[in-house]
C-alpha cells in the first residue's frame, strides 16, 4: 500500500501530489521538517483526499461484491476468480501491515529527531487509525470473496451430486429395459418352440387318427367278408361241411 498522502518511508518529497488522480508535483517545502505532500491547490489535503479515497472505495466496492455474489450464483467456473480476489485481497492486507510497520519506524525517528514526543504519538495514532480502517475495508473485501467463493463451490457440489443422481438413474432404467428386453426374448422363444410342439402334437394326433381310422376301416371290412362268409354259403375263403361228409 502506498502511503504517499502524507511522505515517503525515507522522508524525501513524493513524486506527485497525494491527492487521488491528481499528477501536479508537491508544494515546495516552506522549511525544515516533513516535505509536503500535495500541491499547491487548497482543496487538495489531508481531508479531502482521505474523502476521495473512500468515495473511491465505495463505487468500486459494492460493484466488486456485487459481481462476487453474481459469480457465485452463475456456476462453479467462476468461483476461481473469487478465490483469486481473495488471494490478493490478502497479499495486499499482509503488505499493508508491512508498509505501515516501516512508515511508523520513520515516523518515529522524525518525530524523535524533533524532540516532540507528543506530536509522534497523536501521529502514530492517527496513522495506525486510518491504517485500522483500511485493513478493515481489505478484510471486508476478503471476506465477501471468500464468502462468494464458497457460495460458488456449493452450487457446483450440489451440481455434482445432481448429476450423479442422475446418471444413476439413468443406469438402473437401462439395466432394467435390458433385462425386460431379455425377458421378451426369452417370452418369444418360448412361445415359439410351445407353438412348434403344439404344431407337432396336432401332426401326430392326426396321422394317430388317420391311422386309427384306417385300422378301423380294415377291420370292418374284414368283418362284413366274415359275416357275409357265413350268411352265404359259396361265399371264398369259408369252408361249409358236404352233406355226409367227414
Amino acid at each position: 500500500m502506498s502511503m504517499t498522502e502524507d511522505a515517503t518511508v525515507d522522508g524525501s518529497a513524493p513524486a506527485r501530489c497525494a491527492y487521488p488522480g491528481c499528477g501536479q508535483p508537491p508544494s515546495a517545502p516552506a522549511g525544515p521538517g516533513r516535505p509536503p505532500a500535495y500541491c499547491d491547490d487548497p482543496v487538495h489535503n489531508r481531508l479531502s483526499a482521505y474523502r476521495r479515497r473512500r468515495e473511491l472505495a465505495g463505487q468500486s466496492g459494492p460493484g466488486a461484491a456485487g459481481a462476487g455474489t453474481a459469480v457465485g450464483r452463475a456456476g462453479p467456473e467462476r468461483a476461481v476468480g473469487a478465490r483469486g480476489r481473495a488471494d490478493a485481497l490478502a497479499e495486499q492486507i499482509t503488505a499493508l501491515a508491512g508498509s505501515l510497520t516501516q512508515t511508523l519506524d520513520a515516523f518515529a525517528r522524525e518525530m524523535n529527531a524533533l524532540g516532540d514526543i507528543a506530536a509522534t504519538e497523536a501521529r502514530v495514532e492517527t496513522v495506525e487509525a486510518e491504517a485500522a480502517e483500511r485493513v478493515a475495508e481489505a478484510i471486508a473485501r476478503a471476506v465477501r470473496a471468500e464468502q462468494a467463493a464458497r457460495e460458488a463451490q456449493a452450487v457446483q457440489d450440489e451440481s455434482e451430486a445432481v448429476a450423479a443422481e442422475a446418471v444413476g438413474v439413468v443406469d438402473t432404467l437401462e439395466e432394467r429395459i435390458t433385462a425386460l428386453e431379455a425377458e421378451r426374448d426369452a417370452a418369444t422363444a418360448a412361445r415359439a418352440q410351445a407353438q412348434g410342439a403344439l404344431e407337432q402334437a396336432r401332426a401326430e394326433a392326426a396321422a394317430a387318427a388317420e391311422a386309427a381310422r384306417q385300422d378301423a376301416e380294415e377291420r370292418l371290412e374284414a368283418l362284413r367278408a366274415e359275416t357275409a362268409a357265413d350268411i352265404l354259403p359259396g361265399a371264398p375263403g369259408r369252408g361249409h361241411r358236404r352233406p355226409g361228409g367227414a
